[in-house]
């Protein structure tokens, strides 16, 4: 099982970077009030950017021979280690195109990184910033960097004046997804869930109603990466966002208990930590849901030891 660490297109609005990222950024302690809530699916469960670019280096192409399991071990790590990321994508794309989800849904976040960012740091209106603007621009505000905007034109710059060629984000997340690869199911969920919104209002029933059937398929993998990010849809199925909000909590523990990411220099924490003064460097991910819960800690264990039980015994295909 893959131990990842990802943020990128995902429910909540960074509102600082007006981008929308995999990880809801919830700085403070939730306040739930009431009977604690269990994150276990309740409503049409049947028996699932901004990324932070990492420190880059030379990697190796992928070869076209690599296909499932050794595809999907490896394509993490090249992806965050990728100086340059169309040479990343050319070396997907022949085992995308022969089928494999892996490489499918790796080229789709390839696509949709180098989408968010570069509009992100780079476009304004239909003016393209240049390199000198995009790193000034970033040092001006709250949680960005002027070094990940020379990040992000090093490793995006060729590939959105070649994207063409590589055909489109939703495109090859589809084609992963309609194979059933795990991430690929839970990011889709995600996106129809933030579209539909995670209320009960008549509008987007259909599409909601899909989240929630494609959600607790991807949880078959018990991946810790699907796990964790279900936090990021506990309001779907829970409803009510106060719960939601201990809820998230629940799976993301949970997760740092099956493998994920959760050391002090976890991507997630250091995301996180641009925003929260109180974060200490330190803080692992179980310290930092510790703090940021702090009265409810106990609980929030319990009910992640219980999920993770239930995940074990396979409660939720």
């Amino acid at each position: 099982m893959r131990r990842t660490v990802v943020i990128i297109a995902g429910v909540g609005v960074l509102s600082v970077a007006g981008i929308l990222v995999r990880h809801q950024l919830v700085v403070q302690r939730p306040s739930v009030g009431g009977e604690p809530v269990s994150p276990i699916i309740v409503e049409g469960s049947s028996s699932a950017a901004f990324e932070t670019p990492p420190r880059s280096k030379t990697v190796g192409p992928v070869s076209a021979n690599e296909t499932g399991e050794d595809i999907e071990e490896g394509l993490e790590s090249r992806f965050h280690a990728s100086a340059e990321l169309w040479q990343f994508a050319e070396s997907l794309l022949p085992a995308a195109q022969g089928g494999d989800p892996a490489a499918q849904y790796y080229l789709s976040r390839t696509l949709k990184y180098c989408d968010d960012n570069f509009r992100f740091y780079f476009i304004r209106g239909s003016r393209r910033r240049t390199l000198d603007e995009a790193m000034q621009w970033a040092s001006t505000r709250t949680g960005t960097k002027a070094e990940e905007a020379r990040e992000v034109h090093a490793r995006c710059g060729r590939l959105q004046e070649t994207s063409h060629k590589f055909g489109t984000a939703a495109e090859w997340l589809a084609a992963s997804k309609e194979k059933g690869f795990p991430m690929a199911m839970i990011d889709t969920a995600r996106r129809m869930a933030t579209t539909a919104g995670f209320s009960g209002a008549t509008e987007h029933v259909e599409m909601r109603n899909e989240a929630k059937r494609l959600a607790p398929r991807a949880l078959d993998s018990k991946d810790p990466e699907v796990i964790f990010n279900m936090g990021d849809l506990a309001a779907l199925f829970v409803g009510d966002m106060q719960k939601a909000s201990q809820a998230q909590w629940v799976w993301r523990l949970a997760a740092c208990k099956r493998g994920y990411e959760c050391g002090q220099d976890a991507e997630w924490i250091q995301l996180q930590c641009r925003f929260d003064p109180n974060c200490q460097p330190y803080e692992s991910g179980v310290d930092f849901i510790r703090r940021v819960n702090s009265e409810d800690f106990d609980e929030i264990e319990r009910l992640a030891n219980d999920l993770n039980a239930r995940l074990d015994a396979g409660e939720f295909g």
